[in-house]
């Protein structure tokens, strides 16, 4: 017998041995004991999460990384963030052969990449890991039928945002969205005139209102695409139509939602020219403390900017062209990507996954709760318990909840880039042109073409041979 135990203590502390771990008592979350394994550094399950980011989201990041490793004390992520280089280091990367497991990635780039196979279809774990299905649908990346490269790092939608004491002190019901309709494109001009108001107190409805010498602007309104966007998809139309066959930028659709935007800028003067807004030499926020401005057309991402200025600041959906008062919106974002590379074990590549899940999770990363991303899971905007986990007061509207929840998940549409193939050339085709519309034509030469219809006529026919349809 005592020749058996000796066999028996022997077996066991091989077995130890073998393992490489330790348990260790740790304190749970529920103030009680739990074990924990403490696991051998050359038994870890190892891989690289790579992003752009840098000052305090890089930050948050680390810690997002931090706490998972807390969590999954069998993995090691090893952060990679090169911000200010990352599209030609990942593209040099590529080339190498040395990507790393997790990364953000330019959608132009993941679709290249996922033709290839350079990149892992997550779909196949949708059953899995069920909340990577259950994501707000416009923020998925499919680049053929049935397999998507994932969605964007976080949400992103088109919205504006207000003074909501100085609508109070104009007399302007604040535009709260009931989920149905908004404020259609004449309701919101005539706002904007009332909201606009010279040096010697006039607003732009007078007949005595001085153009020439504003105090307060209605609205600050970049001209980048992407913020009139949702207002020529509420005029029934499109750059391009559904199956990227037929270039539709010069559609009288187009034209007359262009025309009224710079009618409102240029001739109407509610909003302050890319020139003026310069010599002001004012950022959107010191705009809004200084009341220069009463609304802004920006990203969600702007209330992380606007939470800490003093400004009562609303947000509500855009003006619509739509004669039902639909409103519209966009979804936007760069995608991160799970690389493909040979010789990963299953219980490697299930941790990527998993990690892959646990990254842009509200509950771990405080970007959500700041105003920065919104959420990609429907839980978050369905039910009370995951609203209260991202929307607080002090960054979000709380009165205007619908701008959050029904607007993104009902009325958002994916950014082109989402199925148009060859878009980054497009876009480039496109934008060449339509800058003369807001630069005053100072590149036509011809005065007969100094107009938005020939602008966007020769658009057309620029951008017809770079179509290649859509991926899927």
């Amino acid at each position: 017998m005592k020749r058996l135990s000796i066999i028996l203590a022997i077996i066991l502390l091989v077995s130890v041995g073998c393992t490489g771990t330790e348990t260790v008592d740790t304190d749970s979350p529920k103030g009680g004991e739990e074990k924990v394994a403490k696991v051998d550094e050359k038994d870890k399950i190892k891989f690289s999460f790579a992003h752009f980011d840098s000052g305090e989201v890089a930050g948050q990041l680390d810690a997002m990384v931090e706490a998972y490793e807390a969590d999954h004390p069998n993995v090691e992520v090893e952060v990679i963030a090169k911000p200010g280089e990352y599209e030609s280091w990942i593209q040099a990367q590529m080339e190498a052969g040395t990507l790393p497991d997790v990364g953000y990635c330019s959608a132009a780039l993941a679709f290249s990449w996922a033709e290839e196979g350079h990149v892992l279809d997550i779909a196949q774990y949708f059953d899995q890991y069920p909340t990577l299905g259950n994501r707000i649908s416009s923020t998925y990346y499919w680049w053929e039928e049935g397999k998507t490269f994932g969605t964007n790092t976080g949400g992103e939608t088109i919205m504006v945002y207000y003074n909501k004491d100085l609508f109070k002190e104009n007399g302007i019901d604040l535009p709260i969205y009931d989920g149905k309709t908004t404020w259609t494109w004449d309701e919101f001009v005539d706002i904007s005139k009332t909201l606009t108001v010279d040096v010697n107190g006039n607003n732009a409805h007078s007949s005595d209102f001085d153009k020439e010498n504003i105090k307060q602007y209605a609205m600050k309104y970049s001209t980048w695409w992407m913020y009139y966007y949702p207002l020529i998809l509420s005029n029934g139309v499109d750059f391009i139509n559904e199956d990227g066959t037929d270039v539709t930028i010069n559609d009288p659709r187009v034209v007359e939602v262009i025309e009224e935007l710079r009618q409102y800028i240029y001739d109407d003067r509610l909003a302050p020219t890319a020139d003026v807004s310069e010599a002001l030499g004012m950022n959107t926020a010191t705009m809004f403390q200084t009341k220069t401005i009463a609304m802004t057309v920006s990203g969600y991402w702007a209330h992380s900017g606007f939470g800490d200025t003093g400004v009562d600041i609303g947000v509500a959906p855009l003006p619509t062209f739509d004669p039902t008062g639909k409103a519209y919106t966009v979804e936007l974002g760069d995608p991160t990507v799970i690389f493909n590379k040979e010789g990963r074990t299953k219980e490697e590549l299930e941790a990527i996954v998993e990690f892959y899940e646990y990254h842009n999770n509200p509950e771990y990363v405080s970007m959500f709760r700041d105003g920065l991303w919104m959420p990609l899971q429907k839980d978050y905007y369905t039910t009370e318990e995951g609203r209260n986990k991202w929307l607080n007061d002090e960054y979000h509207d709380l009165e205007n909840l619908n701008v959050y929840t029904t607007l993104t998940l009902e009325d958002s549409i994916s950014a082109p880039v989402y199925r148009l193939k060859n878009w980054g050339e497009l876009e480039r085709e496109m934008n060449a042109h339509i800058d003369n519309i807001w630069n005053e034509f100072v590149d036509i030469k011809d005065d007969s073409e100094k107009n938005v219809q020939s602008v966007l006529d020769n658009a057309e026919k620029a951008m017809e041979p770079l179509l290649q349809g859509t991926h899927r």
